[in-house]
């Protein structure tokens, strides 16, 4: 849930770049005040409204170590890592959106066809294999075989982009 004290955090562009800053490794106060230009009390004032946001944490050190280091928690990691989108999944969305149309345009053409007068069936040669073998000519059916190849596609991809983030 989003708190006051997170968007006041994120709110100013100093502190987003501190969390940039701290997605490469765990900093000191002093290495991010030489890096981002400012006085360590400043970072100080700062880590600490990441702190009460969840954003930032101290890593905790034995009592020997002098330095303090912060880093990213969980949630401020996922606010400044960029994530990107697996060409699989995308694959699936647009195979997903062209799945969706073809079905469109199949029930489309079949409602069309309600209201037509049906044609006898072909009484020489077998009615059955005629009706079928004149069927796969029509726009209807390559539309039919469309739709199913790209529904197959889709749920191989989306299959194959849970199975990888799964790391199976």
């Amino acid at each position: 849930m989003v708190s006051k004290d997170l968007l006041k955090a994120i709110g100013a562009d100093t502190r987003i770049a501190m969390m940039k800053s701290l997605l490469s490794r765990q900093k000191t106060q002093s290495e991010l005040a030489s890096e981002l230009g400012m006085s360590p009390p400043t970072i100080l004032e700062h880590m600490s409204h990441l702190g009460n946001a969840g954003l930032v944490e101290l890593v905790p050190q034995d009592r020997e170590r002098k330095w303090k280091y912060y880093r990213l928690t969980k949630l401020g990691r996922s606010l400044v890592e960029r994530k990107k989108m697996s060409v699989v999944l995308l694959l699936g969305y647009v195979s997903a959106i062209l799945t969706g149309a073809l079905l469109f345009i199949f029930l489309l053409i079949s409602s069309l066809e309600l209201g037509a007068p049906s044609k006898p069936p072909a009484s020489s040669g077998g009615p059955y294999l005629t009706n079928a073998l004149a069927y796969l000519g029509t726009p209807k059916s390559f539309i039919g075989l469309a739709f199913i190849l790209l529904l197959l596609a889709t749920l191989l991809l989306f299959a194959a982009h849970y199975l990888r983030r799964k790391k199976i």
